[in-house]
Parts: structure tokens; sequence; C-alpha cells
């Protein structure tokens, strides 16, 4: 983070997994990285199995699965 901080002047870094990526999520906490989102993830069948998608606002059963947005700013 540090060469990309200089070498492009950025001032903060965005990462996103999902809630129930454990690993990631400690890993990016002890970065630094501070949760901003969650948007609630429904699972959908698909012809290949299935995919998480984002629930659509009238959404009313339990939401399982969160999609996780972090920033890690500078300074």
């Amino acid at each position: 983070m540090e060469w990309a901080k200089i070498e492009f002047a950025l001032s903060s870094f965005t990462v996103q997994t999902t809630s129930d990526n454990n690993r990631a999520l400690s890993l990016y906490k002890k970065l630094g990285y501070k949760e901003t989102l969650r948007e609630p993830l429904i699972r959908v069948g698909t012809k290949e199995g299935y995919e998480w998608v984002h629930a659509p606002k009238d959404y009313k059963r339990d939401i399982m699965r969160f999609n996780v947005h972090m920033e890690f700013k500078n300074g």
C-alpha cells in the first residue's frame, strides 16, 4: 500500500468481501481498514448452480450473507 500511496498519490484504498469470509475480514481489520457499508445478498439459482446477488429493497426474508465494503484512509 505504501508503494501505491507514493506512486499514485492515493488517499484511500477500498476492498470488498462477503460477511462469511472471516479470514479476509480479520486481515483487513488488522491492516486498518474500516467497514463502510454492508449490502444484503440473496442466493439465486442458475443453470450452473447458484450465485449471490444484491437483495431487492422490499425483500422480506432473513438475510444470511452480506457484501462488506471496507476502506483504508491514508494519514
